[in-house]
């Protein structure tokens, strides 16, 4: 029950979003951003690939996704609906994901708060028009988050399967995302699982400390920053936990779900 009960506060919450998002569909036109990106996914949809045709910062599993969409949707008109939907699916993955640890009210604000962190320039655009990835590896990022809190609850090798797909998701059109994603799946893995022999409590070992030290190489190994006090002190205590806590015997085992 209260699954279902879960399920049609999602829906609800889409339907919100997608209604906030829908009247701004033809809401102004950004050249340096929307421009630039509609341009090199029409490359991208034409066949040319990006960094040997055309110069980005962006990934190509981003291109590939984002020309085959400007394709389907039948040019920038049809994206832009595509990427409102996105957008709203993103918001009613907030709802779901904080309703597994909060009331249908706090859920209900933690969607609305993202939607409202999406701003629209008065009189020039609205940045939710815009095709970023961040949008597709936010909507990807949530899944991952919610179907690695479902294998928390209930650990099974078809979820642990989805996690590291969503991940990977994510990872193909925003590494960044997609780094932390896989950081964050592995202490959690390693938290929640038995270590019951020497070469599972040495992989755990192995596996918190390059997922620690993955993310201190993002920060260029820096100690005396913002960046570097900002992530790191979280990141240890978090890795620390995950190798100080070990799963209960009938926990799964830890090797073949990390």
């Amino acid at each position: 029950m209260s699954s279902q009960r879960s399920s049609v506060g999602a829906l609800v919450v889409f339907a919100a979003a997608l209604a906030w998002f829908w009247p701004f569909l033809d809401y102004g036109f950004q050249i340096e951003d929307e421009g630039t990106l509609l341009f090199q996914l029409s490359r991208a949809a034409a066949g040319q690939s990006p960094y040997l045709d055309f110069h980005t910062g962006y990934t190509p599993g981003y291109f590939a996704l984002g020309g085959w969409l400007l394709e389907l949707a039948g040019g920038a008109s049809g994206l832009r609906v595509v990427v409102a939907v996105v957008n709203a699916a993103t918001a009613a993955l907030c709802y779901a994901l904080a309703r597994r640890l909060a009331g249908p009210p706090w859920a209900a604000l933690a969607a609305a708060a993202w939607v409202a962190f999406l701003p629209v320039y008065q009189g020039a655009f609205a940045s939710f028009n815009v095709p970023y990835p961040a949008w597709f590896a936010a909507l990807a990022w949530l899944a991952f988050a919610l179907a690695l809190a479902r294998w928390n609850a209930r650990p099974s090798y078809a979820l642990a399967a989805a996690v590291g797909v969503l991940a990977a998701a994510a990872f193909a059109v925003k590494p960044n995302a997609g780094a932390y994603a896989v950081a964050a799946a592995t202490w959690i893995v390693v938290a929640r699982c038995a270590r019951p022999s020497a070469v599972e409590r040495a992989l755990a070992v192995v596996a918190t400390v390059a997922m620690a030290l993955g993310v201190w190489a993002a920060l260029g190994f820096a100690l005396l920053s913002v960046d570097a006090v900002v992530h790191m002190v979280p990141v240890v205590g978090i890795a620390a936990y995950a190798l100080g806590r070990r799963g209960a015997d009938s926990a799964p085992p830890l090797a073949p779900h990390l």
